[in-house]
């Protein structure tokens, strides 16, 4: 009944959110590049990563990590998952990029897994992805020049802007078919798209990740854990303080470069370190609870 609850007033709120700010997109309100890019390091910072940082947690009270010696091993296997995504993107940044693309529509599929079908889980979150390169192609293929070299921006944003296509024309029925039994999640299906449209790509971003995914994620993580409120308190604080002191000092590291394009790649690299390790354990969780069940 308490997942019931915040369910409802999480899914009201992104949508009252969404709506305002497409609703001033049509008002021809814009916010500055620089500060779509400070929102976007600051509400991954503080909502983002947080959400991650209660896998150690996950994997104590799924029975993956039960002592001392269990939940070192998992912490040291995280962190080299992790650091194996930063090594594979700094010498095949391409393949790397493609990867992150993929393994981020599965893992946002799980926003759904609840509401709908594979198949329109997956096209959801393929929208999510592939939607700011047809919407906004010049605004997308800036932010990718900086992530992957600028002579595979164009054959990457078409494939993305094909897949588009795709993931829209299947979203579209499945969304019909949702509004039956789950018309929340058929509220926000509808949203997807037209914030893609409406929104810049990185405003876009943040309004998804840090207002749909990251909550939902957190307050689903909070509902299931059974440790003390004490204890999740200083492990998410701990380990979030952490993962930024990181953050902080790979942005010191990186080549010379403009400070917007430094903290890009730091953002979006670093999302793609964290999300390996953090989809690998939710997908073991899972197959856990159904081998359990």
């Amino acid at each position: 009944m308490q997942s019931s609850r915040w369910r409802f007033a999480h899914n009201f709120f992104y949508l009252a959110a969404a709506g305002s700010l497409v609703l001033l997109s049509l008002l021809g309100v814009e916010l500055p590049e620089r500060v779509q890019l400070w929102c976007l390091v600051l509400l991954v910072a503080l909502v983002g990563i947080p959400h991650g940082a209660l896998d150690p947690l996950v994997a104590y009270s799924s029975g993956l990590a039960c002592n001392r010696s269990e939940m070192c091993r998992f912490l040291g296997v995280y962190v080299l998952q992790a650091t194996a995504m930063v090594a594979a993107w700094c010498i095949l940044p391409v393949l790397a990029f493609v990867l992150f693309l993929l393994i981020s529509i599965h893992h946002f599929a799980g926003d759904w897994i609840d509401d709908l079908p594979v198949w329109s889980r997956l096209a959801t979150a393929a929208t999510i992805i592939t939607a700011p390169p047809l919407f906004h192609p010049r605004e997308t293929a800036e932010i990718f020049a900086v992530l992957v070299p600028a002579a595979a921006v164009p054959q990457i944003m078409m494939g993305l802007k094909l897949l588009a296509f795709v993931a829209i024309g299947l979203m579209i029925p499945g969304m019909l078919i949702a509004v039956r039994h789950a018309w929340r999640s058929a509220a926000e299906m509808l949203s997807l798209p037209i914030l893609a449209w409406a929104l810049p790509p990185l405003a876009f971003f943040v309004v998804y990740f840090c207002g749909l995914h990251s909550p939902r994620h957190f307050l689903e993580t909070l509902d299931q854990l059974s440790v003390r409120s004490d204890i999740l308190w200083w492990v998410t604080i701990g380990i979030t303080f952490l993962t930024l002191s990181v953050c902080v000092i790979a942005f010191f590291m990186l080549p010379s470069a403009a400070v917007s394009g430094r903290l890009l790649q730091i953002v979006f690299i670093g999302l793609a370190a964290l999300t390996v390790p953090h989809m690998l354990l939710i997908e073991k969780v899972r197959l856990r609870a159904g081998r359990m069940g």
